[in-house]
C-alpha cells in the first residue's frame, strides 16, 4: 500500500518528542472587527503582541488556536493579497515573545489545492518548535474561506509574497534576513516560483516538489480536471502557463541554496522531476543538497525533519536552534 506522510505530521511527532505537547483547548472567538486596508501609523503597542496587529488594520479575524505546545503560540488570521482576503497561519516561538527578540522565519508552502491539503495549527506549531523559528503560511486564495480562485502557481503566488511583506514591514518580531521556504509537493513549486521572483527568499527546502508541471499533468490523470480548472487548460492548450510554473525551466536563474527530498518510487510526483532539478542546480553558484529515499512516500520521513533543521542552521544561520 502506498504510504503518504504529511510534512506537518512528521514535524509534529518530532516536536512532541522534543518539547512535549498538550491538547488544552484555548480557542478564542473571531474578533469580527472591520478591516481597513489603509493602516494607521504604527501604534504604541508591544511589538510581540500579535493580536495588536488587527487593531492597526493590517490583518483581521485573528483566532488563537489550541495550545499545541507550551513552546509556541499559533494564530489563524486573514490578510490582504491583491484584492482578496486570504487565510493564513503563524506560529511564534515562546522565546521570541519572552525575550522580545526578532526570530528568523520559515514560510511554509502547503501542498494540495483549493480542495485538499489545508494547513493546520498542529503542523505550524510542530515546525515552529522543531526549527525554533517563526513559521508562517498561506491557505492560498480560493481555499478554506479565502476569497479568489486558486491558480496553482499563477496570481496566487502573491498570497505567499504578501506574507513576506507583512513579516518585513509590519511584524516586528520577525527577522527575514535569512528567510527560508519549506514546500511540499505543489508547495515546492510555489517555493521555487517565489525564490525566482523575490530576492528576500534565501533558501528552499523542496519536499516531493513539482518542478515540471506538464509532466505532472501527463503522469496524473486524477489531477487533470483540477489543473484545467486552476490553470485554464492543458499543456497543449496553454504551454506558456505550464512552462512558467515549472522550475526546470528557470533552475539556473535561482540564486539560493536548495535542499531536495524525494522518494524514488513516489507515485504522485515522479522522482525524475527531482533528479532533473538536482542536476540543473548543481551548475548554479549554490549547488544543491539532495536526499533520496528508496520507497514511495510522498512527503517527509521522520529522519528528514532532523536533517532539515540541521540544514537550516548550517545554511541559514539567522537563529540556530537553542538547546
Amino acid at each position: 500500500m502506498k504510504r503518504f506522510l504529511c510534512v506537518g505530521l512528521v514535524f509534529f511527532l518530532l516536536a512532541g518528542v522534543l518539547c512535549g505537547c498538550n491538547s488544552k483547548d484555548t480557542d478564542e472567538n473571531k474578533s469580527g472587527t472591520s478591516f481597513d486596508l489603509t493602516a494607521p501609523e504604527k501604534a504604541d503597542i508591544d511589538w510581540y503582541d500579535f493580536p495588536a496587529y488587527e487593531k492597526r488594520g493590517l490583518i483581521k479575524d485573528i483566532k488563537k488556536l489550541s495550545e499545541f505546545s507550551k513552546n509556541c503560540e499559533v494564530y489563524e488570521f486573514t490578510y490582504p493579497s491583491d484584492k482578496y482576503m486570504v487565510k493564513g497561519f503563524i506560529a511564534i516561538p515562546a522565546k521570541c515573545v519572552e525575550e522580545e527578540t526578532p526570530f528568523g522565519c520559515v514560510v511554509y508552502n502547503r501542498g494540495g489545492n483549493s480542495n485538499m491539503g489545508f494547513l493546520t495549527g498542529e503542523e505550524m506549531a510542530a515546525m515552529c518548535v522543531a526549527s525554533n523559528r517563526v513559521v508562517i503560511g498561506s491557505q492560498y486564495r480560493g481555499a478554506d474561506g479565502s476569497e479568489g480562485k486558486d491558480e496553482f502557481g499563477g496570481a496566487d503566488l502573491k498570497d505567499v509574497t504578501a506574507l513576506i511583506d507583512l513579516c518585513e514591514k509590519e511584524f516586528r518580531f520577525v527577522n527575514i534576513e535569512n528567510l527560508c521556504m519549506v514546500g511540499i509537493s505543489r508547495g515546492g513549486m510555489m517555493s521555487y516560483l517565489a525564490a525566482r521572483d523575490d530576492k528576500r527568499v534565501k533558501g528552499i527546502v523542496a519536499i516531493s516538489a513539482v518542478t515540471d508541471l506538464a509532466a505532472s499533468y501527463n503522469e496524473r490523470e486524477d489531477m487533470r480536471d483540477i489543473m484545467h480548472d486552476c490553470i485554464g487548460g492543458s499543456p497543449e492548450e496553454l504551454p506558456e502557463e505550464y512552462a512558467k510554473r515549472s522550475a526546470v525551466n528557470f533552475a539556473k536563474e535561482l540564486d539560493v541554496p536548495v535542499f531536495i527530498i524525494h522518494s524514488k518510487d513516489d507515485e504522485l510526483v515522479s522522482y525524475s522531476q527531482a533528479k532533473t532539478m538536482n542536476e540543473l542546480l548543481k551548475e548554479t553558484k549554490h549547488g544543491c543538497t539532495m536526499t533520496t529515499h528508496l520507497d514511495n512516500v510522498h512527503g517527509l520521513h521522520p529522519e528528514d525533519a532532523v536533517s532539515i533543521v540541521q540544514w537550516l542552521d548550517q545554511t541559514l544561520s539567522a537563529n540556530p536552534v537553542q538547546n
